[in-house]
């Protein structure tokens, strides 16, 4: 088995990348990892098929970026082959797609909770000088799979799923 890993470069998507791979190396060792592809929105479908022309034996994608996937994901459908596709951050069109199998599965964070809340406690911290009320706090992440998508219900204020 074998896999390859997309994104344009920013910080967030080289350290989920990184991640991610270190994960196959350390407990998945049968699996390969062909390589990374920074590249534009636009120029993906172009990379992929010329990855699949030179590597027949791949299996799958992993999407570092919501963008990436978010704007390719159709194009995936239409390959003629089911590949294992992994991406980040869900978003409503995904739902058909996780359904049929052209999406494996979405990792979903908490936004809310990883993004608004540290930088309310940093400020609170530095600019009134109040300490954190704990001195961890916990994010979940979800895993939306094709058979659990449609009972996951994103909340209007961005803290994630219910």
């Amino acid at each position: 088995s074998s896999t390859t890993g997309f994104h344009s470069g920013d910080s967030a998507g080289t350290s989920r990348e990184t991640g991610f791979r270190d994960y196959l190396e350390q407990c998945r060792p049968d699996i390969g990892f062909k390589g990374t592809f920074r590249c534009s929105t636009g120029e993906t479908p172009l990379i992929i098929r010329e990855i699949i022309r030179k590597h027949t034996d791949l299996n799958g994608f992993y999407f570092a970026e919501f963008t990436q996937l978010f704007h390719n994901f159709h194009y995936l459908a239409d390959l003629g082959r089911r590949y294992v596709v992994i991406g980040h951050e869900y978003a409503d069109p995904y739902l058909s797609a996780l359904q049929d199998g052209t999406i494996t599965a979405i990792l979903s964070q908490a936004r809310v909770c990883q993004g608004y809340y540290p930088l309310k406690i940093l400020y609170q911290y530095l600019i009134t000088g109040e300490n954190p009320s704990q001195e961890i706090y916990y994010s979940n992440v979800n895993i939306i799979i094709g058979s659990n998508a449609e009972y996951l219900k994103y909340s209007n204020n961005g803290c994630g799923f219910e």
